[in-house]
């Protein structure tokens, strides 16, 4: 059965935080989305600094990079665009994944110099938390399953978390669906339909009768014909 969809309310923001993460036999695998309804302005831009800072971290995962080169790059970014969201970034930016969910020897925090190699699985998982917006406190958090490669890493977790696919404006949708389609044209009615039909093929079924009537008339003619001379024969 499809179960109810609860929505906050029209104009009211709300921000949900969505993670999970599987276990597979040696293998496991982290994703988190935030979600973003009737999100106020501060609250997007905050956002889509919590990504840029995101995908500049992922730029930086590469075989024989320390780990703490992670931590580095996101607070190197928020300093030099919101000095303001340093003091709620994460302390630990992520870890390293494999039989353990979270291998403790591989977190990537501002002091581990331990390494990137090639084949390591990472969970990169970047939030912020206790942010502030109209006395309401949210939270911000986007997180990816990377494999490291031979000179990059790759995202094996390709849910969309672009702005613009995990925002939603609840009273726009619905006013949406009550605006009536201006590019809707309204249908023709039977007796628009039958009066087109008769205007269109009206000339034609006209022409159509006078044919016939004149090949009447043509039969009516040879037929006299053909009697006036029989009888002239017979006359004969």
């Amino acid at each position: 059965k499809d179960l109810p969809l609860h929505l906050p309310d029209q104009g009211v923001p709300a921000i949900h935080v969505a993670s999970i993460t599987l276990r597979y036999k040696f293998c496991s695998s982290t994703v988190a989305r935030t979600l973003l309804f009737n999100a106020r302005k501060d609250q997007t831009e905050n956002y889509k600094t919590l990504l840029a800072t995101f995908e500049l971290c992922k730029e930086t995962i590469k075989p024989g990079v320390p780990l703490n080169k992670v931590y580095e790059a996101a607070a190197k970014n928020l300093k030099e665009n919101k000095p303001e969201l340093l003091n709620h970034l994460h302390k630990e930016l992520g870890w390293g994944m494999g039989y353990e969910i979270r291998e403790k020897r591989l977190v990537l925090d501002e002091k581990n110099k331990h390494k990137f190699h090639s084949g390591q699985v990472f969970c990169l998982r970047l939030g912020l938390e206790n942010l502030q917006s109209k006395q309401q406190t949210y939270s911000l958090l986007i997180a990816d399953t990377l494999i490291v490669t031979e000179d990059s890493s790759e995202v094996v977790t390709t849910a969309p978390k672009k702005q613009s696919k995990v925002s939603w404006n609840v009273s726009d949708e619905q006013e949406e669906e009550a605006k009536p389609d201006k590019k809707e044209k309204k249908k023709p009615s039977d007796a628009e339909i039958k009066r087109a039909m008769e205007n269109k093929f009206g000339a034609d079924k006209s022409r159509h009768m006078t044919e016939s009537e004149e090949a009447d008339k043509q039969k009516q003619f040879e037929e006299r014909n053909k009697e006036l001379a029989i009888r002239r024969v017979e006359e004969q």
